[in-house]
């Protein structure tokens, strides 16, 4: 089994939504639960991280 609990859980209240049981506001507040946690980082992280390419 390739997906987790979190992503099962995900897709089945993402279904919930589009059948109606679920309403637009529930469905925003239960993906930011579900949005991975950002780490912060100063200019010097991000250059040398490679994030940002010029």
């Amino acid at each position: 089994m390739d997906k987790t609990i979190k992503k099962v859980v995900h897709d089945t209240v993402k279904g919930l939504h589009e059948i109606g049981l679920v309403d637009k506001v529930t469905m925003r507040e239960f993906d930011a639960l579900c949005m991975p946690k950002l780490k912060k980082m100063g200019p010097k992280e991000i250059k040398k991280s490679g994030i940002v390419k010029r």
